[in-house]
């Protein structure tokens, strides 16, 4: 992947945050995410970044990557947008 960071909102971008978040998370130097986690459990991962404002009513939008575990591989990244 590259190492300049593509706009956010783009696909490429989703993408690359996508990627560059479970590199982090799946480095053996990296506390959190337990790794038996990713290699027996996990159905399927869904990484969203969300914005929320508000002042007297609040509101949020957000938009992600979605992939499904499949026998021996995952599936294609699929874009996800939420608002609420």
């Amino acid at each position: 992947m590259s190492a300049k960071r593509p706009d956010r909102t783009t696909m490429a971008g989703m993408i690359w945050n996508a990627n560059h978040v479970l590199t982090t998370a799946l480095d053996p130097k990296t506390n959190g995410v337990p790794h038996k986690l990713f290699k027996q459990e996990l159905k399927g991962i869904l990484l969203i970044s969300t914005i929320e404002a508000g002042f007297i009513f609040s509101s949020n939008v957000g938009s992600g990557i979605l992939m499904a575990r499949r026998e021996g591989s995952w599936s294609a990244p699929c874009a996800v947008g939420l608002a609420g």
